[in-house]
């Protein structure tokens, strides 16, 4: 419901399963929870003109928090139109007492929408469950609305606009006794008149996807399943008419998901397999296969780990590479494609690929519960949107509470170049050698094994460096305390190295033997308050300069406020919870202790 800007940077870790190849920066932009009182369940999400996006999917919550409508019934169809960063412009159900589903949504060249799904007529004309299929204006008003369907029941599952104005539709029918299952895909003038139509019957099969082709027919793809699941690619002409087919498939199931052309004329394919690969993959992982444009395999690359990994949506980038959306129940391993450690049950997955299928960069992102990505969307070379389900809380990367059984999780992020940087020393402060030495950094390096720190220190002003720690497993750590163990002196400098990432203090600090240090407001007043704070916390440090830093419960650091005397601090954006926090002055630790949040 509410919009959060991001105040912290995430880390993420490149590896190809083999080890790390570079690291990235990873910065929520933006993030929102949008839901009611029982359960919503988001299918699709598509890019609008005005910069922001439309939302489709399932309700079951009366009005309440986002919903402004009481449940028909059932389940309903919902769309929700929100802003480039995320807010809810509007929202609306459709549907009656039966069960609705929307599985696909577009804005159309009018400025509307239209979409396709699951729906059931009151005379149950056509049978139970027909493709539903409804034109709304700009505002979410139905301009018309379609069922199609047979004695059979019938899913629709996508539609997409033709350069006519009129619509490709596809999904599946299948037969009361799951005797036959089969595609089938009409196309619609811009009325919602059908016409023509093909059905395409291979085994038993399952529509997943369509895309229109430079030639102004289509490719279309399925899972066909006889006697186990392979991916199914059929290229048609404009009428649906079958130029060439063809299938992949391992010794197990592999459950198709997307298929698109691809700027080189080819096609790129993705779902999920538990066929045996020589990737490191126990359960379901990623699969992904670019083919020619005749359907000939150019490569095919198996992604993820010890866990179900299932994707559910993919995107050639800008730069010819392709990027990956789903859900990762695997946990990070120097042996597989997971880089970070396992959040919830299950986690938003998102994995960049070159144009050659070979892993750039993973990131995982969510709750303490089950976050699942279902759509995402590159907006710019950096910048992409990610929408899927979440039932956890106000955990790890989630700012808002879980308003039901489920709800729309949106968020936008963004990548950067990696760094690691030296916070704490950086060049002037002085440390008694009888206290512990508290050395902080900041990293784009992730919460996962196979990340080695090194800690090299120097005590004549950086002309030579000498070994001084190896951090063997990163871990989301940032701060590392230790007894000091060098002579009193004034021309200390640290440097800290990892995966080819570097970092050096500014300037030299001073190392005295516990007499001479004049800046220590151990013994002095200092004040943090109110605590639980809301919206504003009042920092007092007698009159000497000094650091406030918040950090997560996992010991994640959210943010930190150089102080001079005494400052209000505005924490309006900062998530409700519990937080620990440190009080720096001249690199000392003066306090650590606990916050609330309201």
């Amino acid at each position: 419901m509410r919009n959060i800007n991001q105040i912290f940077v995430l880390m993420i870790a490149l590896f190809t399963g083999a080890g790390t190849s570079f690291s990235q920066s990873f910065t929520i932009n933006w993030e929102n929870t949008i839901g009611g009182g029982e359960q919503e369940e988001l299918y699709d999400m598509s890019p609008t003109d005005d910069g922001g996006y439309i939302l489709a999917g399932t309700s079951r919550s009366n009005t309440g928090d986002d919903k402004s409508q009481d449940n028909f019934g059932g389940t309903d169809g919902w769309v929700v139109k929100i802003d480039a960063m995320g807010a809810v412009e509007w929202e609306a159900a459709y549907g009656d007492d039966n069960f609705e589903r929307i599985h696909s949504i577009i804005q159309t060249n009018d400025g509307g929408y239209i979409f396709n799904g699951f729906g059931v007529g009151d005379d149950d004309t056509y049978g139970y469950g027909d493709y539903w299929v409804v034109k709304l204006n700009a505002s979410g008003q139905v301009e018309w609305d379609s069922l199609y369907g047979t004695d059979d029941r019938e899913t629709g599952v996508a539609i997409l606009q033709t350069a006519d104005n009129g619509y490709i539709v596809g999904g599946t029918r299948k037969a009361d006794d799951l005797s036959s299952e089969n595609l089938w895909v009409f196309k619609l003038n811009a009325s919602g008149e059908i016409q023509w139509e093909q059905t395409y019957n291979n085994a038993l099969d399952e529509f997943a996807s369509i895309d229109t082709t430079s030639d102004g027919g289509y490719v279309i793809g399925a899972v066909t399943s006889f006697p186990k699941e392979d991916y199914w690619i059929i290229k048609t002409d404009q009428d649906g008419n079958v130029e060439w087919d063809t299938v992949f498939g391992g010794i197990g199931d592999d459950r198709l998901r997307v298929v698109k052309q691809t700027m080189d004329g080819g096609y790129v394919l993705g779902g999920h397999s538990d066929s045996p690969s020589q990737a490191n993959c126990v359960s379901d992982c990623f699969w992904i296969v670019k083919t020619d444009d005749t359907g000939n395999i150019e490569w095919e690359n198996t992604i993820g780990g010890d866990g179900t990994d299932l994707l559910y949506s993919l995107e050639q980038t800008t730069d010819g590479g392709y990027v990956l959306g789903g859900s990762v129940a695997s946990n990070a391993s120097i042996h597989t494609d997971v880089s970070e450690y396992q959040i919830g049950r299950q986690d938003y997955w998102f994995v960049k690929l070159n144009d050659a299928g070979v892993v750039s960069w993973d990131r995982r992102l969510g709750g303490e519960q089950r976050d699942v990505l279902r759509k995402l969307i590159q907006v710019e070379d950096n910048i992409y949107v990610l929408a899927g389900n979440s039932v956890s809380s106000e955990t790890e990367h989630k700012s808002e509470i879980n308003y039901g059984g489920g709800d729309f999780w949106v968020l936008e992020v963004e990548t950067g170049p990696p760094f690691l940087e030296i916070t704490t020393p950086n060049g002037g402060e002085v440390f008694d050698k009888s206290e512990d030495f508290s050395f902080q950094w900041e990293t784009s390096l992730p919460d996962g094994p196979g990340i080695e720190l090194e800690l090299f220190y120097s005590a004549d002003g950086g002309a030579t460096f000498e070994s001084w720690r190896t951090l063997d497993d990163n871990n989301g750590r940032t701060i590392f305390s230790v007894p000091f163990q060098w002579d009193p002196g004034n021309n200390y400098m640290i440097k800290i190295t990892s995966n080819g990432l570097e970092d050096v203090t500014d300037g030299t600090f001073e190392i005295t033997d516990g007499n001479t240090s004049t800046n220590s407001l151990a013994s002095q007043n200092w004040k943090l308050h109110p605590n639980p704070a809301q919206d504003e916390l009042h920092l007092e440090l007698a009159g000497k300069e000094g650091m406030l830093v918040f950090y997560s419960l996992t010991g994640k650091k959210i943010f930190s406020h150089k102080v001079n005397g005494k400052a209000t601090l505005d924490i309006s954006d900062v998530a409700p919870g519990l937080y620990l926090y440190e009080l720096l002055h001249a690199g000392e630790n003066l306090h650590t202790g606990k916050i609330i949040i309201e």
